[in-house]
């Protein structure tokens, strides 16, 4: 089995190493002169190149022949701290071992003199999820280190150590590699793996990685895999479900216009292309960012108005990450920030522009009576004004008729979200009507993946009283007979 190409190009000198380079001279030099302190802290984004720089640094002190503060990776030590076979660096990952009977048998054990190697080295990767009892058994072995041992705590959140063991230890600050480094990175191993991709590309897998350099070539290497042909950017774009930019432009926009029909179309199609949600707010929000910082076009025309779309995206960003109804969140989500980002802006108080509302819903009601039309009209104006807008966004996707004393609200294979909205809101919904319109109806959800107009004269009557009996409880799909036939 191959190796994956983070582990193949894994850095094993200082010199190897992409970026850094401030915490690079610090410990050449501290090497050099035989000044390494007793414990290190490495803090920082992942993929950065923490636990890599520990184990050079855990090569170079236990090297047979170093020079000018790097290791040989030649002698035995090295080659078989590479191969992670070597008794004196022990690694542990605190997320799995994060309990106190772990840092015992540390304290226990590093009184003894390294079994081969100059330094018995202890690598605790992510070592911030360690229980309190284990924070406390760690600071005892830091407060009287013996001088063969040398502690080196990585970790991703730093904010959650405690301040007795960060004031026990020198602290070196990881920072996000540069796109330009990581592009130059990815371009040599792409020559020298014969991955056949255009620069633009490259440049794209960069931006995306994120300051991430293991991220970086976990997705060349899924890229790799895509094609044998040349790698092209829209390639990129296609596996990482990455959102033109385009795109990304006009429901910044539409946020800013308060244009719910563009906000619709853009929701749609995203779902449509089966592309991430939370990817595509973060792209926004970057994008925002990115204005202010370039006063570019968008800048000029909504100024510090971005400032204030930028924390609003944040907060929907956090929304859609932490539910299972991405999609209806998102929705309400948006038209939520656009609401608000208006009502901000507009000269008289609680005024609410409904125009783009009336133009959302003209093409997607089957109207009823004119008179009945007015009713729901000014039951939705009412749902937006009051900030109920998982109610009004399931009313604006329904497809509406009446029947005797109900209202049905269609709803087909692509809103079944929406459906389920409503039928848990049913009574709700009636209540507020009645409020509203002053007059007692009801209301009869039904999921069809048929329309009505499509079916029978008598299936549509059957419906209908199946739809009196038993309102908001009407789920119709297609299944097949015996034969095959759709029924």
């Amino acid at each position: 089995m191959s190796q994956v190409l983070y582990r193949k190009y894994r850095p094993k000198t200082f010199s190897e190493m992409v970026g850094q380079e401030y915490v690079k001279r610090v410990l050449k030099n501290a090497i050099r002169e035989g000044n390494v302190s007793h414990a290190y802290i490495f803090s920082g984004p992942r993929g950065t190149g923490k636990t890599s720089c520990a184990r050079i640094l855990a090569k170079s002190l236990n090297c047979l022949n170093p020079h000018d503060g790097e290791p040989c990776n030649k002698c035995e030590n090295c080659r078989e701290i590479d191969s992670g076979s070597f008794m004196d660096v022990i690694e542990m990952d605190a997320a799995s071992n994060r309990g106190i009977d772990e840092i015992r048998k540390i304290r226990d054990r590093v009184s003894y003199l390294p079994a081969k190697g100059k330094v018995k080295v202890y690598i605790i990767d992510e070592f911030h999820m360690l229980t309190r009892e284990a924070f406390n058994a760690l600071l005892k072995t830091l407060e009287e280190p013996p001088p063969h041992v040398l502690f080196i705590l990585a970790t991703t959140n730093l904010e959650k150590v405690p301040e007795t063991i960060l004031s026990r230890c020198q602290i070196f600050d990881f920072k996000l590699i540069p796109d330009d480094l990581i592009f130059n990175h990815l371009k040599s191993i792409s020559k020298r793996e014969k991955i056949n991709i255009t620069n633009d590309a490259l440049k794209l897998i960069a931006e995306k990685a994120s300051g991430s350099l293991r991220d970086s070539l976990a997705i060349l290497e899924q890229i790799q895999r895509y094609s044998s042909e040349q790698i092209t950017q829209e390639h990129v774009r296609e596996i990482l479900g990455v959102v033109p930019k385009e795109l990304v432009r006009d429901f910044i926009d539409s946020l800013l216009k308060k244009d719910f029909e563009s906000l619709f179309k853009i929701a749609e199609r995203l779902v449509k292309e089966n592309k991430n949600l939370e990817t595509f707010i973060l792209e926004s929000i970057e994008n925002t960012l990115q204005s202010l910082k370039e006063k570019d076009g968008l800048y000029e025309k909504y100024g510090e108005k971005l400032v204030e779309l930028a924390n609003r995206l944040t907060n929907l960003l956090k929304d859609v990450k932490y539910t299972e109804e991405k999609v209806v969140v998102f929705e309400v989500g948006a038209l939520n920030v656009s609401k608000e980002l208006s009502e901000n802006r507009a000269v008289e108080d609680n005024v609410i522009d409904v125009e783009n509302t009336q133009e959302v819903t003209k093409n997607r009601v089957t109207k009823p009576k004119e008179e009945e039309d007015e009713k729901i009209e000014k039951l939705k104006n009412y749902l937006l004004r009051e900030g109920d807008l998982d109610l009004w966004v399931a009313l604006v996707y329904a497809k509406i008729s009446k029947q005797d004393k109900n209202i049905i609200l269609e709803y087909d294979k692509n809103h079944n979200l929406h459906f389920e909205i409503v039928r848990e809101k049913l009574e709700e919904l009636r209540m507020l009507y009645k409020m509203v319109n002053n007059e007692d109806i009801n209301f009869s959800p039904i999921y069809l993946e048929e329309e009505i107009s499509n079916l029978s004269e008598e299936s549509v009557k059957i419906l209908k009283k199946v739809l009196s009996i038993f309102p908001g409880k009407v789920r119709i799909e297609k299944r097949g007979d015996q034969d095959g036939k759709e029924i």
